[in-house]
């Protein structure tokens, strides 16, 4: 099997749906020797900051000598990005290796995450990594990245409504799904969430005989002003120092003890993971499509700004707007944001958010089965800002383009369309 056919085969698998029983996946990596069981774990999940947390531990991690795997989602451009060790994304031939092997001893069929993640678990016990950071992909306890027999940290970094038609409509029933992830004696993180979600897990840890840790109260990181010329985030550290985060939003606060409290837990393992090597990997984190800010240089002399985003859930777009609010784009008029949403999101809780912010606004849809029609969008946008001056433009390369025409173009919604922007900007814009 190619790459080509590779990647053809995992996308076709997006419309088969889960049964929500691992009997097929176990089953597939029975026949590969369940390689699952080689490797050490830090199995993250959470509604929010599972993505910027899973990157930093791995970063940390590496840092400090260890060959570190880390398995993410969505990917933005390339499929590939979902799985990398050391910083490295798995080389094309590797990835339709592994898929292929996969796919040759599976009895049912797996779903599209399923099949990437048997694939994972393969690449990283033949290349010996010494932790992988598996980050979940939907909720916990159900999710495939829970075949792990043991962790040696759960994290969960946050509890919000998202995935309500999976997960349940509740803060707290969506907290025992992802307290699903706490193993029989293990231990587990804990970042800052509301206290009844957070009750929902201690109550999970007291059951699992595990030990949890409370990130925010371990260690005590403040936000303490954003350098916009370098795009960082500053934080007042538990040590007393300022130190900067290569990212921007106050929610790195958080993600910064959550991770503070990983990298500590695992200190008896890996003597390397100093306080001073966690600030060092800070300073050199990259998570696009988090309030992700480029020079627009589509114009000879222009001093324009692209700001990509993937928010897609009102927490997510909550943390944007505050943001965005606090930069020194905010102020310019000639602003616009293009978007795209997923019909099956709360949507109109993520527009409540975001279309105070903006007078002008490009609706657009994803190629995405589950993205909503771009005339609904607008509809939903106007019904939320009904000054708003609203394009709607069905395909979303043109719409970016039309977006690249203001001062300040926005980008936000779905991770789908913000990977279509880095994409289709690629050779048209500089990294501030």
């Amino acid at each position: 099997m190619n790459f080509s056919a590779a990647c053809a085969e995992v996308m076709n698998r997006q419309a088969v749906r889960t049964c929500h029983s691992f009997e097929s996946v176990r089953a597939a990596l029975e026949r590969l020797g369940n390689p699952q069981n080689r490797l050490k774990y830090i199995h993250i999940t959470g509604t929010n900051g599972k993505g910027s947390v899973a990157h930093l531990c791995a970063l940390a991690l590496a840092r400090a000598g260890i060959k570190t795997g880390l398995f993410v989602s969505p990917h933005l451009a390339d499929v590939c990005e979902r799985i990398s060790i050391n910083g490295l994304n798995v080389s094309e031939p590797e990835f339709a290796g592994c898929v292929g092997r996969v796919v040759a001893v599976e009895a049912g069929k797996l779903t599209f995450f399923e099949l990437l993640a048997c694939a994972a678990f393969l690449h990283f016990a033949e290349n010996s990594c010494g932790f992988v950071v598996l980050e979940a992909g939907i909720g916990g306890r159900l999710d495939v990245t829970n075949i792990i027999g043991q962790s040696a940290i759960s994290v969960i970094t946050s509890v919000g409504l998202d995935h309500t038609e999976l997960l349940g409509g509740t803060v707290e029933a969506i907290a025992a799904e992802k307290a699903g992830i706490i193993k029989s004696g293990g231990v587990c993180v804990c970042g800052a969430m509301e206290p009844s979600a957070l009750a929902v897990i201690e109550a999970e840890a007291v059951k699992n005989n595990a030990r949890l840790i409370y990130a925010p109260q371990a260690f005590a990181f403040r936000f303490a002003g954003f350098d916009w010329e370098k795009g960082e985030t500053l934080l007042h550290g538990p040590d007393g120092s300022t130190r900067a985060i290569a990212a921007l939003g106050r929610h790195y606060a958080a993600n910064a003890a959550t991770v503070f409290a990983v990298l500590a837990e695992l200190r008896g393992m890996v003597p390397g993971l100093t306080p001073e090597l966690a600030y060092e990997s800070f300073l050199r984190f990259s998570c696009p499509a988090r309030f992700q800010v480029i020079r627009n240089e589509i114009k000879p002399g222009s001093a324009g700004v692209v700001i990509v985003d993937g928010a897609h859930n009102p927490q997510a777009a909550a943390a944007f707007a505050d943001t965005f609010r606090r930069s020194p784009y905010c102020g310019n008029q000639d602003r616009v944001l293009v978007i795209a949403v997923m019909r099956d999101k709360n949507y109109r809780a993520v527009l409540a958010e975001l279309a105070p912010l903006y007078k002008r606004f490009i609706a657009t849809r994803t190629s995405s089965e589950r993205a909503l029609p771009a005339d609904e969008l607008a509809a939903a946008i106007q019904a939320c800002n009904p000054a708003a001056d609203v394009v709607v433009e069905p395909d979303a390369k043109t719409a970016l383009r039309l977006g690249l025409g203001s001062a300040v173009c926005a980008v936000a919604g779905s991770f789908y369309l913000a990977g279509s922007a880095l994409s289709c900007f690629n050779r048209r814009l500089k990294a501030c």
